[in-house]
């Protein structure tokens, strides 16, 4: 992108934008005094930003976007040029300039105050445990992420956001008004108090409740947008064919893994496989597909390929190979 010629008006009022970008606050001196210093040359219009800034209210909910940070860095490198048009009077440009070095100023702010991220992620045949601030306990599955940012405060609602699979004991908040939410790419999770395990793979989300009362926030499906969840409920959503199942399970058979058990109760081998491939991240490959349908139960060590395998090819009759990170399955 060519800096010189960025028109910071369009940029200000793009949609993204306008939600993540948080109230500046006109008293932080630091702040100001370290704009001046940087840009002595225009004391003047930086004076007149604070002013305007005085008046004018920005909302924050989200990080800075990657490719917003590249376009403040290239920014701060090159003041942009405010398009002005040749007929407009001397008052229209001071302005212009006014209100282009105010986005600056706003955006700078942004980039200087927004909040650090905390990340947590397990590779294959690891687990964590993870102590919240808030005092709420996170068990982190095999290959997955987790992470916050470090404004939790009392007084907004504390958001993690998940990829793979976790199991949450969540504490209520001091006033018992702060929500604890969690983001996935196709739902999220919204609760006050309680334990639930919530498994995000393959564009397939699926929460089990155990405790207390949850609702689930779907983002894309055309018919049903909430749904409260009661313990004992399993809600499974697809986004690719946007279908929504529910039912009522036993708790401890989806959660098992925190304990170090794999728990599987006339499953079928398909989701065995699925299983492997996320916890140990291997690719499973069934040399006849009809042997995928076959139904399994049984339990073995979280951590303990090997044992699986042998109790599959027992219980089977079954050849299982490893091949690299492949497994092959056959008759």
């Amino acid at each position: 992108m060519n800096y010189s010629n960025f028109n910071l008006e369009d940029f200000v009022l793009d949609e993204t934008f306008q939600r993540w970008v948080k109230q500046p606050d006109p008293q932080n001196q630091v702040f100001w005094e370290d704009f001046l210093r940087t840009h002595p040359q225009k004391r003047e219009l930086i004076e007149e930003a604070r002013k305007i800034i005085l008046v004018l209210k920005f909302k924050r909910v989200d990080p800075l976007p990657e490719e917003y940070e590249k376009v403040l860095q290239g920014i701060l490198k090159s003041q942009p040029k405010t398009r002005v048009l040749s007929n407009k009077s001397r008052l229209y440009r001071s302005l212009a300039a006014a209100v282009s070095l105010l986005i600056l100023a706003s955006l700078v702010f942004v980039y200087l105050s927004r909040p650090s991220e905390i990340k947590y992620l397990t590779r294959s045949c690891e687990t964590q445990k993870i102590m919240l601030k808030d005092g709420s306990v996170v068990h982190l599955n095999a290959n997955s992420v987790l992470y916050h940012y470090d404004n939790w405060n009392g007084s907004i609602d504390r958001e993690v956001w998940l990829k793979g699979e976790a199991y949450f004991e969540i504490k209520k908040s001091l006033s018992g008004k702060q929500k604890f939410i969690v983001h996935t790419k196709e739902l999220d999770v919204e609760v006050l108090g309680t334990k639930f395990n919530v498994n995000d793979r393959r564009g397939i989300t699926q929460v089990l409740l155990n405790s207390g009362k949850v609702q689930l926030n779907i983002h894309n499906s055309p018919t049903t947008k909430q749904i409260t969840m009661n313990p004992g409920d399993l809600i499974e959503y697809s986004s690719l064919h946007q279908k929504i199942s529910q039912k009522i399970i036993k708790k401890d058979i989806y959660s098992t893994w925190k304990e170090n058990r794999l728990v599987f109760d006339d499953v079928s081998l398909g989701k065995v496989a699925q299983r492997i491939e996320d916890n140990f991240g291997y690719k499973v490959i069934f040399k006849d597909p009809k042997l995928a349908e076959l139904r399994f139960t049984g339990a073995t060590p979280a951590n303990n390929l090997d044992i699986l395998l042998k109790v599959l090819e027992g219980s089977f009759e079954l050849k299982i190979q490893r091949l690299k990170q492949e497994i092959l399955i056959q008759e």
